[in-house]
């Protein structure tokens, strides 16, 4: 479906369509494990949304190649992506990209054993996403710091954030929490 929408946008020459499509494909082979397809899908996106000046379309792309790039263990070159999204969406005031990528950020800080700064991240990722109402964020950056403080045997702090993404879940009646109990 997403490669004939990018035909139909690329005879159209409608660069906005192509970048559309090519990101949705991307995304696809991301979640099917064709994380080289996922890269080059994501570098043309990137390549598309960079002669559009389309700053949020290039956000996106590097958000993504941060991920495949996580997902590769490549935690260096996801840091990078990660930080080139977080700084576009600063700067175009995109508060829920903002709080995303931290929680993306917090992630391979995660990785990488450096807790504290883990810890930082997410609690960036809460302030946001309270300051937009955004429940749901707020659930998965609680739910980020008590893994983060198990993670450091504080299993009582962990606890405590455990129970308020626990019961934003069930407020907003989701399972994101609820299944990881």
């Amino acid at each position: 479906y997403y490669q004939k929408e990018y035909d139909m946008a690329s005879e159209l020459e409608h660069k906005k369509g192509m970048s559309h499509a090519i990101g949705n494909m991307a995304v696809i082979y991301y979640y099917t494990d064709q994380y080289e397809k996922a890269m080059d899908s994501n570098l043309r996106k990137l390549e598309l949304a960079e002669a559009m000046d389309d700053k949020i379309g290039i956000s996106i792309a590097y958000g993504n190649m941060g991920g495949v790039h996580r997902e590769l263990g490549n935690t260096d070159e996801a840091m990078e992506c990660y930080q080139k999204k977080f700084d576009i969406a600063r700067d175009v005031g995109d508060k829920l990209g903002m709080s995303l990528v931290l929680g993306n950020i917090g992630s391979v800080q995660m990785q990488l054993g450096e807790v504290d700064k883990e810890l930082g991240s997410h609690q960036k990722e809460y302030e946001i996403s309270q300051e937009l109402g955004d429940k749901l964020g707020m659930s998965i950056a609680n739910g980020n710091i008590g893994k983060a403080y198990q993670t450091i045997g504080e299993n009582d702090r962990a606890d405590e954030y455990y129970t308020k993404a626990i019961a934003l879940s069930r407020e907003l009646d989701s399972k994101y929490w609820l299944s990881e109990q």
